[in-house]
């Protein structure tokens, strides 16, 4: 059996000792990615909140039972996507409300009301609120720390010494730097940072 050596598996077993702050770092670390998971299954934020609460609660719950396989973040999000599944199932009338055309972006719109906007749209209009500021650059690796005090980082991904960054920002942060086409996480990530 292979286990897998992990913040996240270190964390869970400190939880499994009776520390409560360790889970609460895992919480803290994976709601805001795990929403947007839930989200992609069901295109409703309250909804999807709440099948992320219910499944740390079922982890945090069962804590005694969990075994490092997997990683963490697998583990929870094979939770949520069964949640979301059941929820289905049991809701048969559930459909998301889809709309053909709504404003997706809008400096005089509040994020509560964009939050309200994506509660209705689809998955592919919460892409486009990245639409134009989400960027790609690669720099050495040693500038990742004041890189990370000026922009949101998504993700970044590191080879040799250098690390390639993919950023949230409403202007291009570098002359080399790349626009990317947003993907649904980055619109989430987007409604996130404004709130």
């Amino acid at each position: 059996m292979v286990i897998y050596i992990s913040d996240d598996n270190i964390l869970m077993e400190e939880t499994n000792r009776g520390n409560k702050e360790a889970f609460e770092r895992l919480v803290l670390k994976h709601r805001k990615k795990a929403i947007g998971f839930a989200f992609s299954f069901l295109k409703d934020v309250h909804m999807a909140e709440d099948i992320v609460q219910e499944s740390f609660a079922v982890i945090y719950i069962n804590r005694s039972k969990y075994e490092p396989k997997n990683t963490f973040k697998t583990f929870l999000f094979t939770i949520i996507k069964n949640r979301c599944i059941d929820y289905w199932r049991k809701n048969k009338d559930y459909s998301p409300l889809n709309i053909d055309y709504i404003k997706l972006r809008s400096d005089k719109l509040m994020p509560d009301e964009l939050l309200e906007q994506i509660y209705k749209s689809t998955t592919e209009n919460l892409a486009k609120l990245a639409k134009g500021k989400i960027y790609e650059i690669t720099l050495p690796y040693g500038e990742l720390d004041k890189f990370k005090e000026k922009y949101k980082v998504i993700s970044m991904i590191s080879q040799g010494n250098y690390t390639t960054f993919r950023i949230l920002s409403d202007n291009k942060p570098f002359d080399d730097a790349l626009i990317c086409e947003p993907t649904i996480e980055d619109g989430y990530m987007l409604l996130m940072e404004e709130r």
